[in-house]
């Protein structure tokens, strides 16, 4: 929650009296208007760290940006300078016998060395003197207005997103300005209606068949039905609460029941909605899109904005969060050599190399999946760059075993983080192709291997990956993927991720199952046909079913034409069988 940028208003670029009496600025860091990293500004959001003194000359980075220090409270008009603790600056700051510049942010867990100097809140007064007006005459109430800019001719439905995230922004800005200032500070961004109202917000949704096939997909041609509940936010009770909905896509959806009453919702309570949203999916959507359904929701004259999400036509097998990974094999043939950074499963600790003045993440301090902690990665701890990443060798990581048996086309998705730098090269920090993140799929339950992907790509951020099983291995049973990470040269450094592992194939629905059937031997046809009355042989074309080829499993065969409606029906199969549609 970036509310830094609001503390500006009032700092920091403050001074205090040094032991000579002098006014002295080493208090700030960046662009002089934040936090120096030696300050113990008790995890302060202006750029602050929170320090742990270890008493021997080494201090340890506990946490940062994470509230409004006292410090920053007293300057906000928040607190009486009495209630400002001590505090302290490290000087001559260093790590592994280098200089630390005091405007580069260090990660969390590290441990440097310095020469501590203790500041009390008279020797801000000195240089300073008192904040004017005093905490007794100072605002502590603020109304905030967010605005969005549009391009002339822009109309609202071309923002609607962005007007979403900013409303989304909205409400846990008021919220996260009253836990930073430990609740000193009331915060309100509704520009003509009154603070210290009710608010509400979808709280939890669930996307059922309404008269469909029952299949347990949300098919093309279905009536879908969303049963939902709203939280109360906010103060005082949320009264005529309604919801409504907006433009969904895809656009050709129709709705059924657009508008819901919800009624009066008391202040912190969860409200199930007492009927449904209704819509309508026409027959024609492509299978695999992803429906976005807009909300509105409505209270005492205020508007609060949700969406809703579901897929059309996707028959999930397996979605894989690491969330319990009691299955997953690290270093399954005990071959690995990796000396550190073997891969592991659990929450893990950012990294970057801000403090050394590289902007470079070398891990991601967050997963992929929704509400979810755990990933795949190569030592999950924090520390300092290198300290945990992959060292001298390889290490592997080998999924459990997917039942893939009841698939008719499935594609494998998964998300992947890799990055491999050399950190030491003569011509400057530059990326290594060597170290690839390989993944490999087996269909035989590991004793064959085939490399689906080797990823050297470096991209920061996370990159969704997808195959094709099919192009692979035989549908009818059993497969796992094998993860490996390299450092090689060993002089680099290795890091990588895996999360969010899903198979999922197209509903029954959208594509159905083709697969020529097995059928016992039979005798050689005579050299000469038979005419059975329903056709000619003039050669005219005949539709075959078969297991594969490029042509999605028809092709064309010159031979007698039978029966013409059975021979349009496998025509209109095979076109729904060629039919590929990807999210």
């Amino acid at each position: 929650m970036r509310s830094w940028p609001f503390a500006h208003r009032w700092g920091i670029f403050i001074k205090y009296a040094d032991k000579d009496g002098l006014a002295s600025s080493a208090l700030l860091g960046r662009d002089k208007a934040h936090w120096a990293n030696g300050v113990q500004a008790f995890g302060s959001v202006m750029d602050g760290h929170e320090w742990y003194d270890l008493e021997n000359g080494t201090f340890n980075l506990k946490a940062k940006n994470y509230r409004f220090s006292e410090l920053d409270q007293y300057l906000m008009g928040l607190r009486p300078s009495s209630e400002v603790p001590d505090f302290f600056l490290i000087n001559k700051m260093t790590y592994k016998g280098k200089s630390v510049p005091s405007h580069v942010e260090l990660p969390k867990g590290v441990t440097v060395t310095g020469e501590r100097e203790d500041i009390t809140m008279k020797q801000i007064l000195l240089a300073q003197g008192e904040r004017k007006p005093k905490y007794d005459d100072a605002q502590k109430d603020f109304r905030v207005a967010i605005i969005l800019l549009t391009r002339p001719g822009e109309k609202p439905a071309q923002v609607q997103s962005y007007v979403e995230k900013l409303e989304e922004f909205r409400m846990t800005f008021e919220q996260k300005v009253s836990e930073f200032s430990d609740g000193n500070m009331k915060l309100c961004t509704q520009v003509s209606s009154p603070c210290d109202s009710a608010g509400v917000v979808l709280n939890d949704y669930t996307v059922s068949e309404e008269n469909g096939n029952g299949n347990g997909t949300i098919d093309p041609g279905e009536l879908v039905r969303i049963d939902f509940s709203v939280r109360s936010t906010g103060v005082g009770t949320a009264i005529s609460v309604e919801v409504e909905v907006e433009d969904p896509t895809p656009d050709t959806m129709s709705i059924q029941v657009p508008l819901v009453q919800v009624g009066d919702i008391e202040e912190g309570a969860v409200k199930q909605a007492p009927n449904p949203i209704l819509i309508q999916i026409p027959p024609m959507v492509v299978c695999g899109a992803a429906a976005r359904v807009p909300i509105r929701l409505r209270t005492d004259g205020r508007s609060f904005y949700g969406e809703i999400h579901f897929e059309i036509g996707v028959d999930g097998i397996i979605f894989d969060g690491l969330e319990a990974p009691d299955d997953w094999q690290i270093d399954p043939y005990a071959t690995d050599t990796a000396k550190a950074g073997n891969w592991e499963i659990g929450e893990p600790k950012g990294v970057d190399a801000n403090y050394i003045g590289i902007n470079l993440i070398t891990q991601l301090s967050e997963d992929h999946t929704p509400d979810g902690v755990n990933v795949l990665v190569t030592g999950r701890e924090a520390g300092h760059i290198g300290d945990h990443d992959v060292d001298g060798g390889v290490t592997t990581a080998m999924s459990p075993s997917y039942d893939i048996s009841g698939a008719r086309d499935p594609l494998l998705t998964w998300y992947s983080w890799h990055f491999a730098y050399d950190f030491n090269s003569p011509t400057g920090v530059v990326p290594v192709e060597n170290d690839a993140l390989v993944t490999e799929l087996s269909g035989d339950g590991g004793k064959s291997w085939v490399v689906i992907k080797s990823d050297t790509s470096n991209e920061q951020k996370w990159v969704r990956n997808e195959v094709r099983l099919a192009e692979y291995v035989d549908l009818d049973g059993m497969i796992r993927l094998r993860f490996t990470m390299s450092d090689d040269p060993a002089s680099s450094l290795s890091e990588a991720m895996i999360d969010d592992i899903r198979i999922w194939d197209e509903s029954l629905v959208c594509r159905p199952d083709l697969r020529k059937p097995e059928v016992p031997d039979t005798p050689d046809p005579p050299d000469t046909p038979q005419d059975d009355g329903g056709g000619s042989d003039d050669g005219s074309s005949e539709i075959e079913v078969t297991d594969g080829g490029s042509s999605g499993g028809c092709t064309q065969s010159s031979g007698p034409t039978h029966s013409a409606l059975p021979v349009f029906l496998l025509a209109i199969a095979c076109l729904l069988m060629r039919r590929r549609r990807r999210v």
